[in-house]
């Protein structure tokens, strides 16, 4: 069976959302998907006017799976909305870009004019990236927290040679590239408490690709993840995260679903 047009979808979650209602009100003022829907909604019932496929494919991207809404199955069918509309029509280059955030770090980092110091710069970066004028752009790291490496625990009299456990830990994207003080304060600690930490080498865990809808990049990158981490749990690895996507992760369970 070929799957519906994402139009289609889209006409039903606003047709079923116009029918409940609940969230005209219980939305309204913490999400931007939920007032359009209804604008689209009461134009329609007004005026005679559908939105278009053009209307239809914004008010989705309006959608940053918050989670806020109460209904997981609107949720699902959005993300469903939204994947088919990129593999129909593509992904805008920008989009594309900005889903990557380790390329996204090593051209910040080549561009270093394009810092929230340097207003001209700053304006003129977040015009082509389509970024909203007052928002900061991330202070990318210089020196980004490194992958492929141990870190041997120091040994801990409360932790006896015997006993000592390894880590395989998955830093994630923000730790890597904006906050590497922080996964490098997580190796500290656990080698603190014994641990050998390995950092194997990783890729994003796919949530910012999932949320363009870029389904092809999230499950390249999903599945050579679990091609570095499956090996280090059979060899006896504990895996510790500091991205909170990476198993719990819509990712995930929507490509187990």
């Amino acid at each position: 069976m070929r799957p519906a047009a994402p139009e289609q979808l889209v006409r039903g979650i606003i047709e079923e959302c116009a029918d409940c209602d609940i969230c005209r009100f219980l939305m309204d003022g913490v999400c931007y998907f939920f007032p359009a829907l209804y604008r689209l909604w009461d134009r329609e019932m007004t005026e005679g006017i559908p939105a278009n496929t053009r209307e239809l494919r914004n008010l989705v991207e309006l959608c940053h799976f918050c989670a806020l809404c109460p209904c997981e199955p609107v949720r699902n069918r959005i993300l469903q909305a939204k994947i088919l509309f990129v593999e129909r029509d593509g992904l805008d280059p920008r989009n594309r870009i900005m889903e990557d955030m380790a390329l996204t770090a090593r051209l910040f980092r080549i561009l270093r004019v394009f810092t929230n110091k340097c207003k001209h710069y700053n304006s003129f970066a977040k015009k082509i990236l389509r970024i909203h004028n007052t928002r900061l752009l991330p202070h990318w790291s210089a020196c980004p927290f490194p992958t492929e490496v141990t870190f041997p625990g120091f040994e801990n009299f409360s932790v006896k040679a015997e006993r000592r456990r390894k880590v395989a830990y998955f830093t994630g994207c923000t730790g890597r590239y904006i906050f590497p003080e922080v996964p490098y304060s997580v190796v500290k600690i656990l080698n603190s408490l014994g641990y050998d930490v390995l950092v194997p080498k990783q890729l994003c865990c796919g949530m910012p690709a999932l949320l363009e809808g870029d389904i092809q990049r999230v499950q390249s990158w999903i599945s050579r993840n679990m091609e570095h981490l499956i090996p280090l749990v059979h060899a006896g690895y504990d895996i510790v995260c500091s991205c909170r996507h990476l198993f719990p992760t819509h990712s995930f369970l929507f490509l187990l679903r």
